[in-house]
């Protein structure tokens, strides 16, 4: 067991919402840090502002963060995420949107799940995990696609999870919940399933493989990832 700060990247549709759900009931309030939504730029400006003694009291930090806060510490501190195979992802993505209808995200979807998944309307929809893992820099708030994912940003991606002492799949996540708890000591260990999808999607294959070609870092990522057992 270590008492390291433990850094949960939630990376969107992997399954982390449950995962944090089970972390925060194994830590006081007053360990805990969960990051807002936003850019690179906004979750470091978010944690600048947390008062230094708070952020050393932190065993637990979570949310929709990219990889690099654990610089802001003064404590040890390591990452853990979840990789979810790229096409599920991206199908579980546009389920989502379709349970949730918003001004700002139904016109992305209007045209159907495979003009959304082919499309490049979000950045999220092109080798979305390795973006997040390589803490690429986007414009337009995030929202637009920005430039593509290169040799060199999976590199980073993959030096990246390499270094974490835990890692999980969200084929997997019991298994997942059950390596942390080895390491960081959990003893409440239920975990609930947040964010399920209701929308139903006819699942068509070769639209799923074409998808899965599209992303080939995330590909790699997710297979690192179940190597990794």
């Amino acid at each position: 067991m270590t008492d390291t700060t433990l850094i949960l990247i939630h990376l969107p549709k992997t399954g982390g919402a449950s995962v944090r759900n089970v972390a925060q009931r194994n830590y006081h309030r007053s360990e805990r840090l969960l990051v807002p939504g936003g850019s690179a730029r906004d979750e470091r400006e978010w944690m600048r502002k947390v008062p230094q003694r708070r952020r050393a009291a932190a065993r637990l930090i979570s949310g929709h963060q990219r990889y690099g806060l654990g610089t802001m510490l003064v404590q040890p501190w390591e990452y853990s995420v979840i990789i979810r195979h790229p096409a599920e992802r991206i199908r579980s993505l546009f389920r989502w949107l379709s349970d949730n209808p918003r001004p700002k995200t139904d016109p992305l979807i209007a045209g159907g799940f495979e003009a959304f998944a082919l499309g490049d309307s979000i950045a999220d929809l092109d080798n979305g995990q390795t973006r997040m893992l390589a803490t690429m820099r986007q414009v337009a708030g995030d929202e637009l696609m920005g430039r593509p994912v290169n040799d060199v940003d999976f590199a980073l991606a993959s030096d990246r999870l390499g270094f974490m002492p835990v890692v999980g799949v969200a084929d997997d996540l019991a298994g997942y919940i059950a390596r942390l708890a080895y390491r960081y000591g959990w003893t409440d260990l239920d975990l609930p399933h947040i964010h399920r999808a209701h929308h139903q999607l006819e699942r068509d294959d070769d639209l799923m493989n074409e998808i899965t070609e599209r992303n080939p870092f995330d590909l790699a990522l997710y297979e690192k990832a179940v190597s990794r057992g």
